[in-house]
């Protein structure tokens, strides 16, 4: 700011135009100077209420209530259109809202105003980075550390820039540069742990844990996620146990810890407990006293709201049905839950889609939201999505997964309408009170299955599922086209890698050893760290098996098809086996190896073959006959074609399932018949 002739003046200009905070930073040259000029009554009289405004401003921001905060500012700016903290405020509350072009618009009016501004940077930065420009956001951050090296809120958002573009070594060590700066800095801790957790560094991230808590005083949030934690490729059975007592101990852990946070302690990018389910073990114990500390520990998540709710009368009206998902989109969940939403009759039922916060939308989604009679696209305010939830007045909520994502998982605690059901897209109970339905099939339960819900299990006569036949690949890629190998049996394993027990290496290493000649197929994974788990695990008591596996990248649906058309045979996974790929299986025909595991998640492709009446499935009757049944189908190609000629007979009873939906339709009745109080 040039220092003017005219101190009184330019102080009077500035307070005519609403610019109070420049009048101070004035008013401050101006005595530094030796001015000595009485000071306008005005000013004086602006200097109290802005500090009394800006006070107030910084603890709505404190508080999280970010509606409150931008109402607040929007009324400050009429006043004071000049000042530059005013606008800072309004872009950090549209920030955090996610109206990120708004906030964008005010941060950037902010900073010509106040240029000295790091923290404004920094929010600047983050900004971009959320709306997509990861260059931007990495010069204004650059940018303020220039300015202010060693800033740890800018270092802090620098390494999470870093890994959000894949640099998850780089970021590690940049939180671990803002511990050493800032000792205290929990998140900088829990953003350390979660990531090594995801790279599957288990017990790296344990330690880094352990130390956190000698440290700082860690949010409830971190805790849970330090408390809960799960290896991603365990490297044997006992450490999977191992994982899941401290697990257990974690819930105690957790209980005992004082206080009740609310909405913004809970984690919102990771699940808690969707490891457990690829374990071979049941869950009901541990997700029920999961969510039993949840509900205490944070009361937020207790609600219920029935208010809107009248009991639907005979032909009165359609009966009210909502899907609430994070995946109705081009994913396994909403190839799944597709022929609901094409074929429950509109003339007894009005069906209503509601997206979770960040949800992806892409054309497949749109196709299913033309399907729906209405959709709404959930805010990030947990309240908010409530209360449009509880406004619609829907007599069933259908949720296809729960488990899977947070945003889910919290909106589950909440009894929205008479009848909850849950589906089998993530296929482990729910362990929660609001949840009263399990829907399931008879075809792929186990004897005593019932202990393994918290939930009434409801088993239909047919797989859950009305599922399209999808479309072969019009022209077949050849192996090297694929990336295949030319020569040799191939053995195609095309699931994701935390699927794979480690149950299931002595399978695929008697696979290896029984055909020399052969190859296992395997998928790549968003974490290379874990093919290399995987590797070291092999190498451990399978020595040969990395010899005899390949590795292709993750390739689009139609690509995918294409690879499934072109192998021998598919395996099954142990324990938590095929669902979507096993429809997709047989559209081309390629026969899958299985064997029926304890649980319903590694019995579906058994029960596939059962719904389709085919005579001699591949399914072994022991694990230790696995290997050997999936190297005859293999070698028998005479036998290969007859049960893809059988296959395509015996389709229909599979695919385009229009009787299940009945089924479905009548539990719908049903349950409502006798909803929970």
């Amino acid at each position: 700011m040039p220092l003017p002739t005219d101190w009184s003046s330019e102080l009077a200009t500035l307070l005519g135009a609403g610019r109070a905070e420049e009048a101070r930073r004035l008013l401050a040259m101006a005595r530094q100077s030796g001015w000595s000029g009485a000071i306008p009554d005005r000013l004086e009289e602006e200097s109290r209420r802005l500090g009394e405004d800006q006070a107030r401003l910084i603890r709505l921001f404190e508080a999280g209530r970010w509606g409150e905060l931008e109402a607040a500012a929007m009324g400050l700016l009429a006043r004071r259109p000049g000042d530059g903290f005013v606008r800072k405020a309004l872009g950090t509350a549209l920030l955090q809202q996610g109206r990120l072009a708004e906030a964008d618009a005010r941060l950037l009016e902010a900073a010509t105003l106040l240029p000295e501004d790091v923290e404004l940077l920094i929010t600047l930065g983050v900004t971009r980075w959320r709306r997509g420009s990861q260059d931007d956001a990495e010069t204004l951050l650059r940018h303020a550390l220039a300015r202010h090296p060693g800033h740890v809120t800018a270092l802090f958002n620098l390494a999470n820039l870093r890994n959000a573009r894949g640099d998850a070594d780089d970021a590690i060590a940049t939180w671990r540069e803002v511990i050493r700066l800032d000792p205290g800095h929990g998140h900088a801790y829990c953003n350390s742990f979660t990531r090594m957790l995801d790279l599957g560094r288990t017990r790296e991230a344990a330690e880094t844990y352990r130390l956190a808590l000698l440290s700082v005083s860690l949010p409830f949030g971190a805790r849970l996620l330090g408390e809960l934690m799960l290896p991603r490729i365990p490297a044997s059975q006992e450490e999977i146990d191992h994982w899941r007592e401290r697990f257990r101990e974690g819930i105690a852990r957790l209980e005992a810890q004082p206080g009740t946070p609310g909405w913004e302690a809970l984690p919102r990018e990771a699940s808690l407990s969707f490891y457990l389910a690829y374990h071979d073990r049941c869950d009901r114990e541990l997700i029920v006293a999961m969510n039993r500390m949840l509900r205490v520990k944070a009361p937020v998540l207790v609600h219920q709201d029935l208010s809107a709710w009248t009991p639907p009368r005979s032909g009165e009206r359609r009966i009210r049905v909502g899907f609430v998902s994070q995946y109705l989109s081009d994913h396994t969940i909403g190839r799944l839950n597709e022929g609901w939403l094409r074929h429950l009759d509109r003339a007894r039922f009005e069906v209503t889609l509601f997206h979770a916060p960040r949800a992806r939308r892409d054309p497949f989604g749109a196709l299913l939201d033309a399907l729906a009679d209405a959709t709404y696209a959930l805010p990030e305010d947990p309240e908010g999505q409530r209360r449009i939830i509880a406004a619609t007045a829907m007599d069933i909520l259908f949720y296809p997964e729960v488990g899977m994502a947070p945003a889910i998982h919290y909106l589950a605690h909440a009894r929205l309408a008479p009848v909850q059901v849950v589906g089998w897209g993530h296929p482990d109970t729910t362990g929660l009170p609001t949840m009263d339905y399990f829907l399931s099939s008879a075809l792929i339960e186990p004897e005593g299955a019932k202990a393994h819900y918290s939930e009434r299990l409801i088993r239909l006569r047919r797989l859950p599922c009305c599922y399209p036949m999808p479309e072969p690949p019009a022209k077949l890629p050849t192996r090297a086209e694929l990336g295949l190998p030319e020569q040799g049996r191939i053995y195609a394993c095309p699931q994701t890698q935390f699927k794979l027990h480690p149950a299931f290496d002595q399978v695929l290493a008697d696979i290896a050893a029984g055909d020399p000649d052969g190859w296992i197929v395997l998928l790549e994974w968003r974490e290379p760290s874990w093919t290399d788990l995987l590797e070291a695990r092999w190498a451990a008591h399978h020595p040969h098996l990395p010899e005899r596996v390949r590795f292709l990248p993750l390739m689009p649906r139609e690509r995918y098809l294409a690879l499934l058309a072109q192998v021998d045979v598919l395996l099954d996974p142990l324990h938590f086996g095929s669902g979507n790929t096993f429809y997709e299986a047989m559209a081309v025909g390629t026969p899958v190896i299985t064997w029926p595991g304890r649980f319903m998640r590694g019995r579906i492709v058994a029960g596939g073959y059962r719904q389709m009446g085919i005579a001699d499935p591949p399914v072994a009757e022991t694990i230790e006959a696995y290997a050997p049944l999936a190297l005859a189908f293999a070698r028998d190609e005479a036998r290969r074609l007859a049960f893809t000629q059988e296959v395509a007979s015996k389709r229909t009873n599979l695919f385009d399932d229009r009787s299940v939906v009945q089924e479905f339709a009548a539990f719908l009745l049903a349950a409502l018949d006798d909803p929970c109080p």
